[in-house]
């Protein structure tokens, strides 16, 4: 398969504080990949530079053939880059269908003087309603569509945030944690969800994530970081059985 994504020797410092070192990460289209270490391991630092929240000290980020590295955000995203957070980010006052409506933003059509004329809006914004209803389907989150965001339960608000992702029609999509305050049911479903979306929506997967039976369970591939710098990578059975990541990371029970 094609690579993706791939960071070149990429590198941030904060200060005197070396948070990422040296980070040759590839990512072939179509797979399902996780990154995983300790906390404060560079993990999210990781996410950030890729969705262009930091700027990397060294290295190169290229996404689909092209150098991302400099881009802001939001040229990223126009890309085909999408990514959740650890700390959930909605329109808690808004409803579960105007989020994902409002994320579908970058693929309306129409201009000001469109707009302003109304001309053909009423067709587009049909388009969004629907697509935006089927993303909540499959996510299982349909009935709740009028509901506000802020009232969810935190699962589902989990969910919301997947969809609001996928509402921007990425190539890859970057899930930080999330499965992080979900019960065991919950997380269960999310990695039905996850192979699902991965699936029907023909998108590559990286994923930041704690849970080691999510990861082992889904993941193709699985890189580890340890202080900033990666410690092991290779199949969920290859790395549970690697002394360096039992060392730092699963522990003695993982063996």
């Amino acid at each position: 398969m094609a690579v993706l994504l791939e960071t070149r020797g990429l590198a941030m410092t904060f200060g005197g504080l070396r948070a990422v070192s040296n980070l040759n990460l590839k990512v072939e289209e179509g797979s399902l990949v996780g990154l995983i270490g300790p906390n404060g391991a560079g993990k999210t630092t990781v996410f950030n530079m890729i969705s262009g929240l930091l700027r990397p000290t060294e290295g190169q980020i290229v996404f689909a053939g092209q150098e991302i590295t400099h881009l802001p955000p939001h040229a990223v995203t126009r890309l085909g880059l999408a990514r959740t957070f650890q700390n959930i980010r909605l329109f808690a006052n808004r409803s579960v269908l105007e989020n994902v409506m409002i994320a579908q933003h970058r693929h309306v059509k129409y201009g000001f003087v469109k707009a302003l004329l109304h001309l053909g809006i009423a067709k587009e914004e049909a388009e969004i309603v629907e697509s935006s209803l089927e993303l909540l389907r499959i996510l299982g989150l349909d009935d709740k569509a009028e509901q506000i965001a802020g009232n969810l339960p935190y699962g589902d608000q989990r969910l919301l945030e997947i969809a609001r992702a996928l509402a921007t029609r990425p190539r890859l999509l970057l899930l930080d944690e999330p499965a992080a305050g979900m019960n065991p049911n919950e997380t269960a479903q999310l990695m039905e969800f996850i192979q699902r979306i991965r699936r029907d929506f023909e998108v590559t997967i990286l994923l930041i994530e704690h849970d080691m039976n999510l990861v082992m369970g889904i993941c193709e591939h699985i890189t580890v970081l340890d202080y900033g710098m990666t410690i092991a990578e290779g199949t969920p059975a290859e790395v549970r059985s690697n002394p360096r990541v039992i060392k730092a990371y699963l522990g003695e029970e993982a063996i």
